[in-house]
């Protein structure tokens, strides 16, 4: 038998919008006859359920957390602060940690998935789970928003942590820690969600071996970039009066891969290893 993922279960959940009529009734069938897969899914349900009902309470931050991030991000509307979630009700049969599976599952990768850390935004109605894969070592990293709303890909840094992760479409990384974080720790960490300042395409073509150039006036400033073979370069001018800098640019191709380009003072430039006739880029404080 053909199980779905945990992940396309989670989404059937929360952002059911985002998975394909054809494959919803097929998961629904599957669940239907799948015990295992339907223990799975009453659990992401009543986690969901239980997170959105206590999302409406007080969060239990360090205050030297709370106190460090307003005096950095107040009122940024480019920057979504992430709060560790501390005092998530404890669920019957699961122990003193939230595990992502049933703890009744037995199929061969449903049970090696543990949820470490989990960091929210009340406000912005936004999810960030974080689970450790104990046959690989790697860390999962999930960004869920709101129900209805695309995921996306979505540009995130934990300071503390010296990480700057860029996931995939479906809001997925996954990346190898390098240090050992302890529960505790991750009670003291603070993750940030990094939100576009603008959005533009550009039309590569298919004759990628020749000189190009942009220049576009955005509503905060203006661009200029230029491609040579597979060397891109951008400089940003004229910014509105809110803004001090660009630092990032993440370049998305529509062949499916993506990449960051750091600017310094304003400007960058590297090696464009995308494919795809159409380039979109994202500006980032």
């Amino acid at each position: 038998m053909n199980h779905p993922s945990e992940q396309t279960i989670e989404q059937l959940v929360i952002n059911p919008q985002s998975l394909e009529v054809n494959e919803i009734d097929d998961v629904k069938r599957h669940l239907e006859e799948c015990a295992e897969c339907r223990d799975i899914y009453n659990w992401l349900k009543d986690f969901y359920f239980e997170w959105h009902k206590f999302s409406s309470s007080s969060i239990s931050v360090p205050e030297q957390v709370t106190s460090f991030v307003n005096q950095i991000f107040t009122e940024d509307p480019y920057v979504i602060e992430l709060k560790p979630l501390i005092n998530f009700p404890k669920r019957e049969g699961h122990g003193s940690r939230l595990v992502v599976l049933a703890a009744q599952s037995v199929r061969k990768g449903h049970d090696r998935f543990n949820l470490v850390a989990t960091f929210v935004s009340e406000e912005k109605k936004v999810l960030l789970r974080i689970l450790e894969d104990q046959h690989t070592g790697l860390l999962n990293l999930f960004v869920i928003r709101q129900v209805g709303e695309k995921q996306g890909i979505a540009l995130i840094h934990i300071p503390s942590l010296n990480l700057e992760l860029l996931t995939n479409a479906k809001g997925k990384v996954s990346f190898k820690p390098t240090q050992k974080i302890t529960a505790e720790n991750w009670e003291q960490i603070t993750a940030f969600l990094y939100l576009p300042i603008a959005r533009i395409s550009l039309d590569l073509g298919t004759d990628h071996n020749r000189h190009r150039e942009w220049q576009m006036e955005l509503e905060k400033f203006t661009v200029h970039i230029t491609i040579q073979d597979d060397l891109f370069s951008v400089r940003i001018s004229n910014l509105s009066k809110e803004l001090k800098q660009i630092s990032k640019v993440v370049l998305e191709s529509s062949g499916g891969k993506n990449q960051i380009l750091h600017l310094s003072e304003n400007r960058g430039s590297g090696q464009l290893s995308l494919e795809g006739e159409v380039l979109n880029l994202r500006f980032f404080k």
